[in-house]
Parts: C-alpha cells; structure tokens; sequence
C-alpha cells in the first residue's frame, strides 16, 4: 500500500541540483517535494541538463517519491494591468513550466497575483488571459502529456491579490479556454485560505463543501500544509509549524489523513528554526507526527521549531 503523499520544500541549490533536492526529502521521510527550478525571487536559472534528472528519477523510483510540484517564482504577475510586467510575465510563466515539464514534476503552482490597485475585476480578466496565453504557448511546445497541470494557489487577500476567495477562483477557472480547462487546477494553502477568511478549524467540512460547490474538490492538484501564525480573516499570510499556530494540530492533521486527498500531495512551507526561520527547517518532525510516527507531545519537545 502507497504511503500518504506528504512533503515539503526543498533545495535544488545543491551541486546535484535535483538529485539534491531528492537526497534531502528523504532525509524528511517524503514521498513527494516542493521545489523552485531556481531562485524564487529572480530569474537567474542553471540549465535543466546540470539537474541530474535521470538519476533524481532513480533514486525517487528506489525509495517511494512519487510528485514533484515545482512553485512558479514569485516575479511572475498576470493580474498586472503594466502591459510590460504582463508580457514578461507570460513569457517568464511559459518558460518555467517548460522547466517543469523537462525535471519530471507534475505540477507547477502559481500565485494569481495583484491587481495593484486596477481593481480586482481587471486584475482576474488579466490573469485569465495570461493563462490562456501561456497554455497557448504550451500547446505549441510540449506535447500535450508533458504539460504539467497548472495549480492556481489559494490567497489569503494581502494587499491586492487575487485569488482571495473561492469566487475569485473559480471565475478564473471559468474564464480559461476550454480546451486547455483539463491542463487547469488548485493548490489549496490551508494558511492562507483560514487567513482569507474560511474557518477550516471549527467548519471544515463546511468549508470543503463550499469549494466542492464552487469549483470542485477533484480540482485540488496540490496541498500546501501550512499552520497559521495569525487568526482567521487576518488576511496575513504568515506560515506557522504545523500544529503551533492558529488552525492546530487536529485540523491539519485531519487534511494530512482526509481520504478525498489520499492522491492529492500535502507539501509543508513551514519555517525554520532559531534565528533564521529558513534555516535548518524541521520538515522530518512535522512529516512524521503527521504520518503518526511521532507523538504531538514529543514533536513539541524536539526544540527545532521556529519561535
């Protein structure tokens, strides 16, 4: 029997770049990772034929990693009404998932983006017609099986972002061409959706059955698992370690084991511990009191959770 799909983030900043992203979801006890093809926050990018892929392949294939998601870089902004910012996010868009495609990975995750003060209307009309820009592009220049699925993440309405809402989603949904809808999914941050303003702590099957209603849940093709630092409606997006922020344990743990996601992989953004909160993450903790190899009580005590 397959394990429960759960992970977390990784580096390919190693020297074997995706084989080093592998080697260390392992040492988390993961069946599936998070990885940025490069820098999140520039466009700066290694070439795909110094990643190692075949031997990641490898090693995924011997130890039980069945996903990868790769998330989009944060430069990216379709719902930007700067035709400059738009075009180039398009262009940048377009290549990623191409890199995606060419390390194996099955989805690539996105942030819809800001309208930054365009309004929210013109802000999803600007991110329905990237997104049917880049599936063009992408029909052009991959095969159609080797277009990873496009995860639209879940926002917690910080700012001008859209995407803050079940509503909002499911119009950019509605707004993508037909006949790239099938390429088209969620990624669903409990963070950022119990910071939008949905209370997956005291109404979680409500909440799921309004998502269900709106857009459907075979649309989650990812879970980022994310306790929150702030409370509900905070509209913060402020990532808490699993089980010590606002949601808690019970509830995460509840999505972590929720049958409707048994294929769904649950990936951990969490931060790190002492002084640098993206140092030295404790993913291995948070994995195995998840799997329930380690009791609540005994992860609390491991002192490598970020205060």
């Amino acid at each position: 029997m397959n394990r429960a799909l759960l992970g977390s983030h990784v580096s390919v900043g190693g020297k074997a770049k995706l084989y080093s992203a592998v080697e260390e979801a392992l040492q988390y006890d993961a069946s599936a990772m998070l990885v940025y093809t490069g820098a999140p926050h520039n466009s700066v990018r290694v070439p795909i034929d110094q990643f190692h892929v075949q031997e990641a392949h490898e090693l995924m294939d011997e130890k039980g990693i069945r996903e990868i998601s790769v998330h989009a870089p944060f430069l990216i902004n379709l719902a930007s009404a700067d035709d400059h910012k738009w075009e180039y996010s398009v262009e940048l868009f377009t290549s990623e998932v191409i890199r995606t495609s060419a390390i194996g990975a099955q989805t690539f995750v996105f942030h819809p983006g800001s309208h930054v003060g365009a309004g929210s209307e013109a802000g999803i009309d600007n991110v329905i017609r990237g997104l049917n820009s880049v599936l063009k592009n992408l029909y052009t220049e991959l095969p159609v099986d080797k277009i990873p699925r496009i995860l639209i993440e879940t926002m917690a309405g910080k700012g001008t972002e859209v995407g803050k809402d079940f509503v909002e989603l499911a119009t950019i949904l509605d707004g993508v061409e037909e006949q790239y809808r099938s390429n088209v999914g969620i990624c669903l941050d409990t963070c950022h959706v119990f910071d939008g303003g949905y209370d997956l702590k005291e109404h979680y099957e409500d909440v799921l059955s309004e998502f269900d209603d709106r857009i459907g849940l075979d649309k989650i093709g990812a879970i980022h698992l994310n306790d929150s630092k702030f409370g509900l409606a905070s509209h913060k997006d402020r990532h808490a370690n699993i089980g010590l922020g606002k949601i808690g344990f019970e509830t995460l743990s509840k999505v972590s084991n929720d049958a409707r996601f048994v294929n769904v992989p649950k990936l951990l953004e969490t931060p790190g511990h002492g002084d640098n909160k993206y140092a030295d993450p404790p993913y291995g903790e948070e994995i195995a009191v998840l799997r329930g190899g380690l009791s609540f009580d005994e992860y609390v005590r491991s002192e490598r959770l970020y205060d």
